[in-house]
């Protein structure tokens, strides 16, 4: 009996040890920011990195707010995607982001997801220290040579720094890029 579980034990250390590895193994970030990343009859970059402990919503009325739960940060990666293609109506078709940190990778966070500050909690502290964001539509069409621009969120351990982006381009494959060096704390 004892030598089964022995083997049972070896064999989820064997599995764990080789989710690291091929985890670990990760192949580098093909592109960093501000390198345009031409793909699928679309030019996509991500424009620029920024770490938070506050949001606010970007709008002409937005008064609504959002703080990182504790020992958590919100990371917004600005991207751009411009319709290169030349065709009315193409959709862009990116999906699966997520933001790979020193110690480990998270999914997109959606604004519905994030939880607002109660009006009457608002303090000089959340007013001084917030970030705006105008958060990137799922799924978009533009015209030809039109952009559209916003914000992926992602919810991260505090002291866990951004190294990397990746997601699905429909029809390419994987796209990473490269964050490090390139963000700031607000």
């Amino acid at each position: 009996m004892a030598m089964a579980g022995a083997l049972r034990l070896a064999a989820v250390a064997s599995a764990i040890a080789l989710a690291a590895s091929i985890y670990l193994a990760l192949p580098p970030a093909g592109y960093v920011i501000g390198s345009p990343i031409e793909v699928d009859g679309w030019v996509i970059t991500a424009r620029g990195v920024v770490e938070a402990k506050y949001l606010k919503l970007r709008s002409c009325c937005g008064l609504t707010f959002y703080r990182a739960e504790k020992g958590f940060k919100f990371v917004l990666v600005n991207l751009e995607a411009v319709n290169a293609g030349g065709d009315y109506g193409e959709l862009f078709r990116a999906r699966g982001f997520r933001l790979i940190t020193d110690r480990g990778a998270y999914p997109r966070a959606r604004l519905a997801e994030l939880k607002p500050i109660p009006v009457e909690a608002l303090s000089g502290e959340v007013l001084a220290e917030f970030v705006e964001f105008s958060e990137l539509p799922d799924a978009c069409v533009i015209a030809p040579g039109e952009s559209i621009r916003g914000d992926l969120i992602f919810v991260v351990p505090a002291a866990e720094r951004p190294s990397m982006l990746e997601f699905e381009v429909a029809g390419f494959g994987v796209v990473r890029i490269g964050l490090e060096g390139s963000y700031s704390s607000a």
